[in-house]
């Protein structure tokens, strides 16, 4: 599986490592909040509530969804209007488990490290 990692920096293809890796940790405004979502190895989406299920197995806690936010969510995940209304009209609402709708996710997964996340909880 691989990820698709939301909002700045922007994807290590788009740069390279390298330089992404000196925009990272050059940055004082970034903030300690991941959201993304996952890709299976034939490139098909993971629907969030199902990370978010196997998280909670290893004990990792995760939220999920739009997180309040349907415009953003709009935005990153490249929905477009008529593809939210779509998904409205056959009964998506923010609450659901309709993580994924035409094969496309409709929320995401958010990690949030805190002053007190160790490095070896990261790992």
């Amino acid at each position: 599986p691989a990820c698709v990692v939301y909002g700045y920096p922007p994807a290590l293809s788009e740069e390279g490592e390298e330089a992404l890796m000196a925009r990272v940790v050059g940055q004082g405004n970034n903030g300690s909040v991941v959201s993304f979502n996952v890709v299976d190895a034939s490139g098909a989406w993971v629907g969030y509530s199902a990370v978010e299920r196997i998280a909670t197995l290893f004990g990792i806690q995760v939220r999920t969804g739009c997180f309040c936010n349907p415009g953003a969510c709009q935005k990153y995940l490249h929905l477009s209007e008529e593809a939210v209304k779509k998904n409205l009209s056959e009964g998506h609402v923010c609450w659901d488990q309709n993580d994924l709708m035409h094969g496309k996710p409709t929320g995401s997964v958010r990690v949030s490290l805190g002053y007190m996340t160790t490095k070896e909880e990261v790992d």
